[in-house]
């Protein structure tokens, strides 16, 4: 599976490469939430190669908090991670098996594509850059705009929930490897777990280089000139030591 970048927005994204695993912290850029009806939203991603055998089993996990913070976890094959946006700005990724994490402070407060449900949770930068509002429809019952991009890495289509401060609720890609495809499984109304948005002392903090580095069959590290600029970027935000 290799997460990628589709011009105008970060995406979580499982696509299977030559057999080869890679979760990059590639998402949809969450909006600072103004206070909105707490929930959880679980997704179940399947990762197929291009002869349709399914290859891998995803989970997603997106929470949002009556006070605006949101976290995103992910569990894939070879990784487990979490990125934390909470309400006074400071941005957090963490990746569990390695026991690592990177800060950025106060960075959640500026430069956030925010997403509007009155408008379809299309962001201007989005449509821009050739996403679509394709339609309509009831995801699990609950109301949700599809959006479409078509690019040379393939079809990317999201459902955003308009009643869930649009949160995704169903994703699948279209490439020449193959496909994948991420149903909703559960939404859950409330205070999210409180485990989402912890972090153990015993955590390390690094630069992103140090979570998404990796070796060995199952994984392929990005490319050496994208974890240079994810690691520049941490230096102009990271925390000052103690």
């Amino acid at each position: 599976m290799l997460s990628r970048k589709l011009n105008g927005g970060h995406f979580a994204v499982g696509v299977l490469i030559a057999g080869g695993l890679l979760f990059a912290w590639l998402r949809p850029t969450p909006a600072r939430a103004e206070p909105r009806s707490a929930h959880t939203v679980m997704r179940t991603e399947s990762v197929f190669d291009n002869t349709g055998t399914l290859r891998y089993t995803n989970y997603y996990v997106e929470a949002l908090r009556s006070d605006g913070s949101k976290a995103f976890r992910s569990t894939t094959k070879d990784v487990q991670k979490r990125e934390l946006y909470f309400v006074n700005g400071d941005h957090i990724r963490v990746s569990e098996l390695k026991g690592v994490k990177s800060t950025y402070p106060h960075e959640s407060r500026a430069g956030r594509v925010v997403k509007d449900p009155q408008a379809s949770c299309a962001s201007r930068q989005e449509m821009d850059s050739g996403w679509v509002v394709s339609g309509r429809e009831k995801i699990g019952g609950y109301r949700a705009a599809r959006l479409t991009r078509v690019s040379g890495d393939g079809t990317l289509t999201i459902w955003y929930g308009l009643d869930l401060g649009c949160a995704v609720l169903q994703q699948r890609l279209r490439h020449k490897s193959g496909a994948s495809e991420q149903k909703l499984t559960a939404v859950i109304p409330g205070e999210p777990d409180l485990a989402l948005f912890q972090l153990s002392a015993a955590l390390r903090e690094e630069a992103p280089s140090e979570m998404l580095g990796c070796s060995g069959a199952s994984c392929t590290p990005p490319p050496p000139s994208y974890l240079e600029k994810l690691d520049r970027h941490y230096t102009t935000r990271a925390p000052n030591p103690a």
